[in-house]
């Protein structure tokens, strides 16, 4: 392989002679293959989930665990969705994120900081989808099938989602009186509403979240009748 600078040539082969040593050389990209990493790839889809529930799971891979993603301050993560679930509304305080899917179909929704619509989008396989710091995000899986999608976060340490929706909601961290004021609501509302997703991070879809709350609402209509054979 030759590599060309003004004009001179050079002869380069074996790894220091990668696309990637080229480009270090001559455009000053940072090594990314340090000596300790070298041929030794990460593959995201055999690591354990990081979450996973009845609707999907989450796995995402950081510099602790891939030494070279620390060189380029990039993190990589993988979300699988089962037909109809949804990836809880939250947004990320440290990173942006860049995603493309690799297999069925869903639908992303992104907000501004300031609560008004910033996209709503239908993607498929091979469509890239971007979402920036600090914009709260929803994506939902199409009813037809799975919806998988991976991409790289902007930042090589920890992502932490702040979670807007279900059980580990971060209006939890609120006072409810505080959250009664600002919305206008009784305190009893507020607190109804999030108790009411009993699941967290992947969350069901609508057909699942009618069939649930039917039957808290038969659990709750037999107590009031006094019948104890529902529960045995």
């Amino acid at each position: 392989m030759y590599a060309s600078k003004r004009n001179e040539s050079t002869s380069v082969s074996g790894f220091r002679g990668s696309i990637m040593g080229i480009l270090g050389k001559y455009i000053g990209l940072p090594n990314i293959f340090p000596r300790d990493a070298r041929g030794k790839p990460f593959n995201i889809f055999k690591k354990a989930a990081d979450f996973s529930n009845d609707y999907g799971s989450t796995t995402a891979v950081h510099e602790g665990e891939f030494r070279p993603l620390k060189d380029i301050n990039k993190g990589v993560f993988s979300v699988s969705l089962k037909a109809g679930a949804l990836l809880a509304p939250h947004w990320n305080p440290t990173a942006t994120e860049i995603a493309l899917v690799t297999e069925g179909e869903g639908e992303i929704h992104v907000v501004y900081p300031n609560g008004s619509a910033a996209v709503t989008e239908q993607v498929g396989v091979g469509d890239v989808f971007v979402v920036p710091q600090n914009f709260p995000m929803c994506q939902i899986a199409a009813r037809s099938g799975v919806f998988k999608f991976v991409g790289f976060s902007t930042s090589s340490r920890p992502n932490h989602p702040q979670f807007i929706a279900g059980l580990n909601s971060v209006l939890k961290a609120l006072d409810t009186d505080v959250l009664a004021v600002a919305y206008n609501i009784p305190v009893k509302h507020i607190q109804d509403f999030l108790n009411l997703q009993p699941e967290s991070v992947i969350l069901p879809g609508k057909l699942e979240q009618t069939i649930f709350l039917s039957s808290m609402s038969e659990v709750a209509s037999t107590k009031r009748k006094g019948r104890s054979s529902f529960f045995a």
